[in-house]
């Protein structure tokens, strides 16, 4: 991997741990990275209106439409100063707010929670209110975001991510007026019956309002069927009065349940349905039992025939979206043949046909990415899967897995111009925030795009900056992913370190040794290599022992198909013979 040696940077090895840590430990993008919300207006001091450690979907939405100005947030010392923000007039905001409203209210899983009429009353009336209390009329009021502060310890090569909370304002009210997105996408709410889901998707615990904090005293928010009795009419035209407590607001519990019903609640949970019984319903002909024998099934090729069945491919079932996605992951996960996986493409875009039947359409964007990123699955398709991946980070949530798992296709997309112009700096954005959360293939495609970059500068201060940061990711998996990690990629890691402690002035052999021994019992054939010829035979090492050399001259042998087995009577003698007499 390495082709040269790395300069004259040395590397202190007195104990292990990240490198970011023995250096620029006070960089601003280290700090943690927050957000604030202002108001205010021409000749009026703004002011601030709430500030979060995270940018939730209501943020988001107010601020769509908006230009970037200067951010007006002062000096932070716990946390980093944004240098941007986003600013449009109050009214755009409450517009948009209103168009949000509108879109939940009338859509079909509204139902599922009456009560989160509430939420959206409270925003509204929180805006309102905060103009009324401000000096100016509304129509020279504006709401701004500073929001384009940076995470993580790598991000310091980010000037600002302003462009991107644009784009993600702006692009999640395009979807929501195009009707594109399901509730849960928009709002990133996945349990719609729990009051916390929906306070932390709104943002209500960061807006300092009478409203918000009744919320926390509700305990059937999801069997209200009105949330405050004074607001069946649309807030907008009935604001808050101002200084009313919480004390003030009349709640309506709703109907009151019946005794039985309450018993009803206390009952347990229904056992799972077993395999047996799922069979039998199938028989009786309930389709959804096709779709769960095939999720219970032990056996790829019989999962694959339950997923057929459940999608009508054989017998007369109704296929659904959730079939037609378990088809094609089975196809993807080569459960079945060769014909079956160059039809999952039509599958999945079946799937998506139905996916309003979905409670989360994150499986299906990913899948579809995956599909059309695979050669084995028909001709690569760049555009399809960068369109499938921008709406999959769109709609998913930062902590989510398949957000990360898109985050690192998406790198790959930048990095081979996949439906985008190529872009090795895009893709190492994608891949930073990836490797973040300890994405195992993320960081290595990281890893090697920086070694390569490094391999390839002629400045050696820039070559230095890249192999110190390709160091810093490595270690930071080794020691903070190791015990969940991809062994392929815990082995390609040690390889890494180990091959560059070979490199560094003056060489640290006990890392070298520590680092290429892990990659080689791994099954790492090139750290075998170096072991053998750099770390074991080299006269200039303190760690020379020829026997060892031998032993991993051997397996690299193997390894390589140069020996048939490393203990094969003969050969392996004059492979030996044939070592020394090399020198």
């Amino acid at each position: 991997m390495l082709h040269a040696m790395i300069g004259p940077f040395v590397r202190a090895m007195d104990r292990p741990g990240p490198l970011y840590r023995e250096r620029a430990m006070h960089m601003e993008s280290e700090r943690p990275s927050a957000a604030w919300l202002y108001l205010g207006g021409e000749g009026i001091e703004p002011r601030c209106l709430a500030t979060d450690a995270y940018v939730s979907p209501l943020w988001c939405l107010l601020l769509a439409g908006a230009e970037v100005v200067p951010a007006i947030t002062p000096a932070q010392v716990e946390v980093q100063t944004p240098g941007n923000g986003l600013r449009l007039s109050l009214e755009t905001a409450q517009d948009n707010w209103a168009q949000f409203d509108a879109y939940i209210r009338r859509h079909p899983q509204h139902h599922r929670v009456p009560a989160i009429g509430l939420c959206l009353d409270a925003v509204a009336a929180f805006l309102q209110r905060a103009a009324e209390a401000s000096e100016g009329p509304l129509q020279t009021l504006w709401l701004q975001g500073d929001l384009d502060a940076v995470s993580g310890p790598f991000d310091a090569n980010t000037a600002s991510r302003i462009g991107f909370w644009k784009w993600n304002a702006d692009t999640r009210l395009q979807a929501l007026q195009g009707g594109t997105v399901d509730l849960h996408d928009v709002t990133l709410v996945l349990d719609y019956e729990n009051l916390d889901e929906w306070v932390r998707a709104f943002g209500l615990d960061t807006l300092d309002h009478p409203w918000f904090r009744a919320l926390a005293h509700l305990e059937d928010f999801a069997g209200l069927q009105v949330p405050f009795a004074e607001l069946e009419a649309p807030a907008e035209a009935e604001p808050l009065p101002v200084g009313l407590d919480e004390h003030d607001i009349a709640l309506d519990p709703g109907p009151e349940h019946e005794p039985e019903h309450e018993l009803e609640l206390d009952e347990p949970a229904p056992p799972p349905v077993s395999p047996g019984e799922w069979a039998r319903r199938y028989q009786a002909g309930d389709p959804a039992a096709a779709l769960a024998l095939s999720r219970l099934a032990d056996d790829p090729a019989q999962a694959m025939d339950w997923a057929r069945r459940a999608c009508g491919l054989e017998g007369a079932a109704e296929p659904t979206a959730a079939a037609w996605l378990r088809l094609a992951q089975l196809a993807f996960e080569r459960a079945g043949s060769t014909d079956e996986l160059l039809q999952a493409r039509g599958w999945v875009e079946r799937a998506q046909a139905l996916d309003h039947q979905l409670d989360e359409v994150y499986a299906l964007l990913l899948l579809q990415a995956r599909l059309w990123l695979d050669a084995d699955a028909g001709p690569v398709d760049g555009a399809r899967a960068f369109a499938a991946l921008e709406r999959l980070l769109l709609l998913s949530g930062r902590n989510q897995a398949v957000h990360t798992e898109g985050l690192h296709l998406l790198g790959i997309c930048r990095r081979d111009g996949l439906g985008c112009p190529a872009d090795p700096e895009a893709a190492r954005v994608s891949w930073r925030s990836a490797a973040s959360d300890g994405h195992g293939p993320a960081t290595r495609a990281l890893v090697e795009l920086l070694a390569a970059q490094a391999d390839a500068e002629e400045d050696a201060q820039a070559a230095e900056r890249l192999w110190l940061e390709a160091l810093n990711h490595a270690e930071v998996y080794l020691e903070c992913f190791a015990e969940e990690g991809d062994p392929r990629v815990l082995a390609f890691m040690h390889g890494f370190c180990g091959e560059l402690a070979l490199r560094t002035d003056p060489i640290d052999w006990e890392a070298a040794e520590l680092h290429l021994v892990r990659a080689a019992e791994a099954g790492n054939v090139d750290a075998m290599g170096l072991l053998a010829i750099d770390v074991y035979r080299n006269r200039q090492s303190p760690l020379r022992d020829l026997k060892r050399a031998l032993h991993w001259a051997w397996r690299y042998g193997v390894a390589t198909g140069v020996l048939k087995s490393a203990d094969a009577g003969w050969q392996r003698w004059v492979f030996a013979l044939f070592w020394l007499l090399r020198g």
